[in-house]
């Protein structure tokens, strides 16, 4: 036995306090899973996040593990984060369900936890892609940006930064 673990084993105190060290860094490793965790993407879940919102600006990304362009737009979002605080970012992964634990590991690995994370329910997409934009054929990244309830701007492809910077400062 080492004499370190010889002492905190020998003296209750700092034996207490290691033992509560030890629990908050577990606490705080769990609830941070738990913040990355995505949400399943339902046929209607557009309406829903649109009405929790009550009308504040938002945006609403789309994307897939399997985009490189969206790897550039997610680097994009957690820069802006830094620079808009107030950014409020949905983020959807079009990926399905068994792509759930690849989704939150890349997004916390790229200081994305803070974003509202979702995941396609389902691996067939077109019935949620309809749901929220039946013009929508499938092309990614695509992001919506919404004030007052209602898209304002539709984009498919990489967003441009001097577009998102303008939109966020308001009408």
């Amino acid at each position: 036995m080492a004499i370190s673990s010889l002492y905190y084993s020998t003296n209750p105190i700092h034996a207490r306090r290691l033992g509560a060290i030890c629990g908050l860094v577990a606490l705080l490793g769990v609830c941070q899973m738990a913040m990355a965790a995505p949400r399943w993407w339902l046929a209607e879940s557009y309406a829903g996040v649109v009405e929790s919102r009550q009308g504040q600006p938002f945006i609403l990304a789309f994307w897939s593990l399997d985009c490189p362009p969206c790897y550039r737009e997610l680097a994009m979002w957690a820069e802006l984060k830094r620079r808009h605080p107030g950014l409020d970012l949905v983020l959807v992964s079009t990926d399905g369900p068994a792509a759930a634990a690849e989704v939150e590991a890349l997004l916390a690995e790229l200081g994305l936890e803070w974003a509202a994370a979702w995941l396609f329910s389902e691996p067939h997409s077109q019935r949620l892609r309809h749901a929220v934009d039946p013009a929508w054929r499938g092309e990614l990244p695509r992001t919506y940006y919404l004030r007052a309830g209602r898209v304002e701007r539709a984009v498919s492809g990489l967003p441009q930064r001097g577009f998102v910077e303008a939109w966020l400062k308001g009408p």
